[in-house]
């Protein structure tokens, strides 16, 4: 089947059924005669990357209405697989470990009750240091910012000014419509080199005792993860893994990142390397031509970009073929004139008295020129790119 959204891992559309999961709510219990509302949730894995999502027209007022209804206690553990209740929160703490900057904001995206944030505390960090963000965070004692990460992305405001050092985001993932969009978004608020501890629940691992006793399965789902995909994600939206793991705590299934803020301007610093280098290329090539003209004739054997671009950034190379001062020779476009310079077949070279400066700098190209030159006979062929490119 297809689906409107795109997989947050991989943007793929086709999916396969996994199940369905019902859930529902009595309408008013102060009446005698009871009415339920149910709901029934479509299961799918994406048919590429396997990761799970729910299929359900669930928009703004649908959401608004699940998290108006009574969530419950948190439990972690049970008599039968046992977790102390503030441990999750000081062990995802010593997840991050010697790592946690001793500057920097640090902050807690879907702070919820604020667990993690006196998790913080307790290990050190300063109250003034700690951001506190959720939808409606009511925390005392540390700053908090009310933000809909449902609709957080990389052209928000940055909610500090130099980008958070150290951010949680723990179990929110499976929560918001777009993860690739949040974790986007994560990113640009960052710093440079800050660290992002990602948890969600994890739906790889299968202990079938664990699992009945845990909510896995749970209305407010709407993604179910795998360490490899949480991976994945992650990696696509700007982060490097630096650590990761899949446990159970008590009955929850845990997939757990330790990122870093990756350096994204590594395409862009050595692009622009190479377009400057490639007109400087040019502008030397543009200059040795005028130099070679001056020392007798010349014919240029190849008339396509590269000489055009010589051209554009020599106004005097420019003029120079205009006024015929060169000879043009181009296999494919022999008999055609540029600006009203006629072009040549290169066959006719074999009796030119001048020097021959092959055009193009790709190699390949290059090579092939030198190829059929040799076997014409010529024997005052110029690479000028060659022997400038090696040097």
């Amino acid at each position: 089947m297809t689906d409107a959204r795109p997989c947050p891992v991989c943007l793929g559309r086709t999916t396969r059924s996994i199940g369905s999961f019902a859930f529902g709510d009595w309408q008013d219990t102060s009446a005698a005669d009871l009415g339920r509302e149910s709901f029934l949730y479509e299961l799918v894995a994406c048919t590429i990357c396997g990761h799970g999502r729910v299929v359900h027209p669930y928009g703004d007022a649908f959401i608004t209405a699940l998290y108006a209804r009574p969530q419950g206690v948190e439990a972690w553990g049970s008599a039968v697989h046992p977790a102390p209740a503030d441990a999750p929160y000081a062990e995802m703490v010593d997840f991050v470990g010697d790592a946690i900057p001793e500057s920097g904001p640090v902050i807690d995206v879907g702070c919820g009750n604020g667990e993690l944030i006196a998790a913080l505390r307790a290990s050190g960090v300063a109250p003034r240091r700690l951001l506190a963000i959720d939808f409606a965070p009511s925390l005392a004692d540390v700053p908090v910012l009310a933000a809909d990460l449902n609709q957080l992305d990389e052209t928000t405001p940055r909610w500090t000014e130099a980008g958070f050092a150290l951010g949680f985001c723990t179990h929110v993932l499976e929560h918001v419509f777009e993860p690739r969009r949040l974790l986007r978004g994560l990113r640009a608020q960052a710093a440079n080199d800050a660290l992002l501890y990602l948890e969600v629940p994890d739906h790889a691992p299968f202990d079938l005792a664990r699992l009945l006793e845990c909510n896995l399965l749970n209305a407010q789902h709407l993604h179910l993860w795998s360490l490899d995909n949480l991976r994945r994600l992650a990696e696509s939206c700007g982060w490097t893994v630096e650590r990761a793991d899949s446990s159970f705590f008590g009955f929850v299934p845990r997939a757990r990142l330790l990122l870093r803020a990756a350096i994204s301007d590594d395409v862009a610093q050595s692009t622009a390397q190479l377009l400057d280098a490639q007109q400087d290329a040019c502008r030397e090539f543009a200059a040795a031509l005028l130099a070679a003209r001056s020392a007798g004739p010349v014919a240029l054997w190849g008339v396509g970009g590269d000489l055009v671009r010589a051209g554009e950034i020599s106004g005097e190379l420019a003029r120079a073929i205009l006024n015929r001062e060169f000879t043009l020779a181009d296999r494919g476009l022999a008999g055609r004139r540029w600006n009203g310079v006629a072009i040549v077949d290169p066959a006719t070279l074999a009796t030119f008295d001048g020097e021959v400066w092959l055009t193009p700098r790709p190699a390949r190209v290059r090579a092939g020129i030198r190829n059929e030159a040799g076997s014409m006979g010529l024997t005052r062929v110029v690479d000028w790119y060659e022997t400038a490119i090696g040097r």
